[in-house]
């Protein structure tokens, strides 16, 4: 995971904080600080039988509160009523979804590595420079391929294997607009697979467009093949 080499700034004046004279907060809030993305990205989820792709931004992360009690190895009503607590203080935003919650770190440029920021004492200012260029090396390259590439990997598989390479702007909104029950995504690629075989795909002007097939669950479809007879 590219995050492992990424880091946050901590400052000095936190030790005075609530949040600090708070053992168990302290350790919640820096979990918070340490599971936030520095990028956009898209997180996969498991949602049942399906999955969803959920985009987030600088700052933020999914939360669920099992999933943090046992990173924190606390008890989950004792994440959440820190979250709250966290939340009520300003810390931290929290929108919440029937499947998942996403928290923003609030004022999340602050804990990032700023050009010329005045609080960095020169003593340090050479390592953190080095390490603040590596790491926008880094940020630049991933963001040269995802300017190129707006699309989630998932939507990607379906294009790739879609034999019929018409408006993929509006395929990849239908994509993102399935309702549910939202299949997984190999049961969408089995069914391109399966209907690709069929005698009514072989005419390339018989095939929908990639967004009607969306649209109309049509990987529901049963095949039917004409019967041939031997005469």
């Amino acid at each position: 995971m590219d995050d492992d080499n990424t880091f946050i700034l901590l400052y000095r004046k936190s030790i005075n904080s609530r949040v600090f004279r708070n053992d168990a907060l302290w350790k919640v809030w820096t979990w918070c600080l340490l599971k936030a993305s520095y990028k956009e990205r898209w997180v996969t989820m498991i949602t049942g039988k399906s999955e969803i792709e959920v985009k987030i931004h600088p700052g933020q992360f999914v939360y669920g509160r099992f999933s943090a009690a046992k990173e924190l190895n606390m008890k989950p009503s004792s994440v959440r009523n820190r979250m709250e607590k966290l939340k009520n203080m300003r810390n931290v935003d929290i929108k919440e979804d029937s499947q998942y919650s996403i928290v923003s770190i609030i004022n999340w440029d602050a804990y990032q590595i700023k050009k010329n920021k005045e609080d960095i004492k020169e003593d340090s200012r050479g390592t953190i420079k080095g390490q603040s260029k590596d790491t926008n090396n880094k940020v630049n390259k991933v963001e040269k391929v995802n300017n190129k590439d707006i699309y989630t990997p998932n939507f990607t598989s379906f294009w790739e294997s879609y034999p019929k390479k018409i408006g993929k702007g509006a395929a990849f909104k239908s994509y993102q607009n399935i309702k549910e029950p939202r299949p997984s995504l190999d049961i969408i690629l089995n069914a391109v697979t399966e209907q690709n075989k069929s005698k009514q795909w072989q005419n390339n002007q018989f095939i929908p467009n990639p967004s009607t097939w969306l649209n109309q669950r049509r990987w529901d479809d049963e095949i039917k093949e004409s019967p041939e007879w031997d005469f």
